[in-house]
């Protein structure tokens, strides 16, 4: 929220072309969205058909069959666009339907745990951002995380590196204390030392233990 009472707001462009491209309004997120998300969890609740949903902002019939077209091509829907069991399953999931489905394939597959590190790790900053002034850096601190077969699977070799590190916590230290002890006492996410990489694979850790426990209940 922004400030209610009189004052003196500065804009850096002219009073003209505010009035030509700016609105008075945001546009509401549904009209912004993806609505894969918001067909499932409609069809999961027995509502009536997003096109016959009587919105205050109708969404584009563009966006309704994107959305549409997205959850059969994730066998959440079949053609007559009644839910499939992978969708009922899906919808269970608070996730963007593409990670969810993600998730269930590794579940299938016996791979739901280095799973849960990459979907965790979509979640938050790359910590391979490197600044434009320690780029030479960035890339040596980042290297023992590189792996040739896939981007993923570099987010789980960091994810097995802050765990290892965390076994190695002084008494009473914090997990926030041991990102900043492992940067130099630097947390930002783009630095080229290894506390950037501490702090994002902290942050993936917490977004995998939520994730996690959404899946056992849910897989």
């Amino acid at each position: 929220m922004g400030g209610l009472l009189h004052g003196i707001c500065i804009r850096l462009y002219d009073q003209s072309r505010f009035r030509q491209a700016a609105r008075r309004f945001t546009d509401p997120e549904v009209l912004r969205s993806s609505l894969a998300a918001v067909i499932l969890r409609m069809k999961a609740l027995k509502l009536e058909a997003i096109d016959e949903f009587p919105f205050v902002d109708p969404p584009p019939r563009r966006a309704i069959t994107d959305g549409q077209d997205l959850l059969r091509e994730l066998d959440a829907i079949d053609e007559a666009g009644d839910l499939t069991d992978t969708g009922r399953k899906l919808a269970r999931l608070p996730l963007d339907p593409r990670i969810a489905r993600v998730l269930l394939a590794a579940h299938e597959g016996g791979c739901l745990r280095e799973a849960l590190i990459i979907a965790a790790a979509l979640s938050v900053q790359d910590p391979r951002e490197r600044p434009l002034d320690r780029q030479q850096a960035a890339d040596q601190a980042h290297a023992r995380f590189v792996d040739p077969r896939s981007d993923f699977t570099g987010y789980v070799k960091l994810w097995d590196w802050w765990q290892a590190e965390q076994g190695q916590r002084a008494p009473g230290e914090s997990k926030r204390g041991l990102a900043a002890r492992l940067g130099g006492n630097s947390c930002r996410p783009k630095t080229a030392r290894m506390g950037g990489c501490a702090c994002s694979a902290q942050r993936i850790g917490e977004r995998a233990e939520v994730a996690r426990q959404h899946a056992a209940r849910c897989l």
